[in-house]
């Protein structure tokens, strides 16, 4: 998500080379070369200070050292014509 596709998000942090971006169903995420990206839908992950109190582990894997605690936050991306 680049900064200009944050407007209307409520907060954003980075955390090693992802951007977080927040709105009020939860966290998007996502890396800065690779374009990986991932979702967490839960309250707790609405603002910058509760993701941090509450999601420390995907602090820690987005700091990298445990990246594949990400995994389970994956968003597929969509292409055109897919019954996904």
């Amino acid at each position: 998500m680049s900064l200009e596709s944050a407007v209307g998000h409520r907060d954003l942090m980075h955390v090693g080379p992802y951007l977080v971006t927040f709105d009020e169903a939860g966290a998007d995420i996502e890396h800065g070369s690779t374009c990986a990206r991932y979702r967490v839908q839960a309250a707790t992950a609405t603002n910058a200070v509760d993701f941090m109190k509450y999601h420390k582990r995907l602090i820690f894997a987005m700091m990298g050292n445990t990246p594949g605690d990400l995994q389970a936050f994956s968003v597929q991306p969509h292409t055109e014509g897919s019954t996904a």
